[in-house]
């Protein structure tokens, strides 16, 4: 005998789990542009700080790759589909892209780190939107925001005077 199937049945009523996947979908946006434009910086810093600038902007790009993925897996979590492809990202980014060909060391750090900030206060608009609509994805915002603020730091304390 076949077992029996089910249907995805979110937790969430329609109404909220829509209003809480835009802000999941925002949010997806916003980290695969980062992600993108962390690889962009990576592969085109120049430099006296080039091999461990080179080297933490592949840290921040396996950690917006982890958050993107956990925050599409938590949309079709809820039953929404997720759209991540480059179409989605240019329509719904709203991070400036980064200056073509190379870049100076100091230059990217600066870049990154807006492109950062702009991204975690993404993050907590839509933390603070979900607060009254989904508890498990303000949880998932929160982690999302930690792991940026903590990025942010370690590139804003490379410019920083003394």
């Amino acid at each position: 005998m076949m077992p029996k199937t089910h249907a995805l049945v979110p937790a969430l009523e329609e109404k909220t789990r829509d209003k809480t996947a835009t802000h999941l979908q925002r949010v997806l946006l916003l980290l695969l542009d980062l992600a993108l434009q962390s690889k962009q910086a990576h592969w085109n810093v120049v430099g006296p700080n080039f091999r461990p600038l080179h080297l933490h902007l592949d840290d921040l790009w396996e950690t917006v790759q982890k958050w993107s993925d956990a925050v599409a897996e938590r949309m079709l979590a809820l039953d929404v589909p997720a759209r991540g492809q480059v179409t989605d990202i240019r329509d719904g980014s709203t991070l400036d892209a980064l200056p073509p060909g190379r870049l100076a060391d100091t230059k990217v750090i600066a870049l990154v780190a807006d492109r950062i900030e702009s991204v975690a206060a993404g993050a907590r608009e839509a933390m603070e939107a979900v607060e009254e609509l989904d508890l498990v994805t303000q949880d998932l915002f929160m982690e999302v925001i930690h792991d940026l603020e903590k990025h942010l730091w370690m590139f804003r304390t490379q410019i920083q005077a003394g």
